[in-house]
């Protein structure tokens, strides 16, 4: 099973911690919401991941 993940977006209603973070990589307690997203995806068979960026995206 394949997955896609979007990450894209300025992250404006997460502001002032998007001037400094991608929204993604924003933590809840010490691990960051990718990490989680993706273990998540993991525990229920996903195998291939595709994270989608817009804004600031590194090509």
């Amino acid at each position: 099973m394949k997955a896609v993940i979007q990450a894209g977006g300025k992250g404006t209603r997460l502001r002032p911690y998007t001037l400094v973070l991608p929204k993604l990589m924003m933590p809840i307690g010490d691990t960051p919401v990718i990490e989680m997203t993706l273990k998540w995806l993991r525990r229920n068979g996903v195998l291939d991941a595709y994270i989608t960026t817009g804004y600031l995206g590194i090509c």
